[in-house]
């Protein structure tokens, strides 16, 4: 609904300048003290088209005319004239359009508040915010705008916003400051530290600052480096706010950095780096394998969470894991034996598959994985495997089997090829 009616509202003030700047336009054929006498014709239209020629010379002696053509008796009249004075860009026209914001028409305040967008001048953030914050008034659009053009001297004020305990305000704050974009970034980043803005969820620290972590992804690749550099923050909110972030923005640049996060010492930082890798998916994935190697239970814990939030992409590389690895790396290729059956055990078809590679490190694994999984679909192929001339390989599928079965064939394929022909 707010959306809605800020759209209504911009599409009303482009309506608006439409119509004035289809007026016939003299600014060619006349002179700037003829425009000026036109301003007080008796013809409202005149006088409208006057302030349009007005503002395309972009001289500064038509500020003081056209301040004064604010005050005209008609809306028209007066929100040409604030768009003139936005078109000139003259600072002495700020303070009258500033007043121009409590205009009683539905146009004028927006044209006014557009003006001051252009013209930029701070004085104008502090009106403009307190017209953000109103709900009642049907000037927002205009006000959105402006900020935006504003840029850096609004992004606190705007930030503070966040807070507000309108979501419409709030809404109107995030659009203003994803618009902004790389200016408002460090000070968002600030304020991820801001834990009145943090929402609690009971059995958890903190989730992020939903607010200020929104906005800095919908800013997205601007964000990325100083967001990388949050990382290392002092602060374990802020710390915790950036992993977050990059991990919806899904910058391949930032899986190094949150790599090193896994062993950071809060252990929401670690969590949120896991959940943050898990969604840049494929490039996180060799990276996230090297950390199943990692000294710390804690690093290779959360790795293997991410992995397993990635889920098919890492299976063939988490394959060939185990087959690298051998019996040296027993931990690890354990690590990986465990996030394959998570992410296997709603389809084995991958698992299934690798039953015909020729290591049989990778053999012996992904049979043990499938009894775990427990999936009838899964015996065929093992019972098939039984003819693999490893004695290794053929003694784990056959205790697969046992414990998938209930049955006890030892390594003879052609009994448990007739069993599971009677029996399946």
């Amino acid at each position: 609904m707010a959306n809605h009616k800020f759209i209504v509202l911009k599409n009303a003030y482009i309506a608006v300048v439409f119509l004035l700047i289809s007026l016939p336009v003299y600014a060619q054929v006349k002179d700037i003290n003829i425009l000026v006498q036109e301003l007080k014709n008796k013809d409202s239209t005149i006088r409208a088209n006057a302030t349009v020629a007005l503002g395309e010379t972009k001289d500064a002696q038509a500020v003081e005319p056209l301040i004064a053509a604010l005050k005209d008796e008609k809306s028209t009249v007066r929100a040409g004239a604030a768009v003139a004075l936005g078109k000139i860009k003259d600072t002495a026209a700020v303070e009258p359009l500033i007043a121009a914001l409590k205009d009683k028409d539905l146009v004028v305040p927006i044209c006014a508040a557009i003006a001051l967008g252009d013209i930029k001048d701070t004085r104008a953030v502090e009106p403009l915010i307190a017209i953000l914050k109103d709900e009642k008034l049907t000037t927002t659009a205009g006000a959105v705008m402006a900020l935006k053009e504003i840029g850096a001297p609004a992004v606190d004020p705007l930030i503070a916003l966040l807070k507000d305990g309108s979501p419409y305000v709030r809404v109107k704050a995030a659009l203003v400051l994803k618009d902004i974009g790389a200016p408002a970034v460090e000070h968002l980043i600030a304020v991820l530290s801001d834990k009145d803005l943090y929402i609690q969820f009971v059995g958890f620290k903190v989730l992020g600052n939903t607010r200020a972590a929104d906005v800095l992804k919908e800013i997205g690749a601007p964000a990325v480096k100083p967001l990388i550099v949050a990382v290392r923050d002092n602060d374990p909110y802020i710390r915790m706010g950036a992993t977050i972030v990059l991990g919806n923005i899904k910058d391949s640049s930032a899986v190094s950095t949150l790599i090193i996060a896994l062993n950071d010492k809060d252990s929401d930082v670690q969590n949120c780096a896991s959940e943050a890798l898990g969604k840049i998916g494929a490039p996180s994935i060799k990276p996230l394998i090297a950390a199943l190697n990692n000294n710390s239970s804690d690093v290779r814990g959360f790795a293997a969470v991410a992995l397993e939030t990635i889920g098919v992409p890492a299976i063939k590389p988490l394959i060939a894991l185990v087959a690298k690895l051998k019996d040296k790396d027993s931990n690890v290729r354990g690590y990986a034996a465990v996030v394959l059956e998570k992410i296997c055990s709603s389809d084995i078809e991958p698992l299934i598959a690798a039953l015909k590679e020729k290591d049989p490190y990778i053999k012996m694994t992904v049979a043990i994985i499938l009894g775990n999984i427990n999936n009838d679909r899964a015996i065929d192929p093992l019972i098939d495997a039984l003819k693999d001339n490893n004695s290794f390989v053929c003694h784990t599928v056959a205790e697969t089997l046992k414990k998938m079965t209930g049955q006890d064939f030892g390594e003879y394929y052609t009994k448990w090829k007739e069993w599971w022909d009677k029996n399946k």
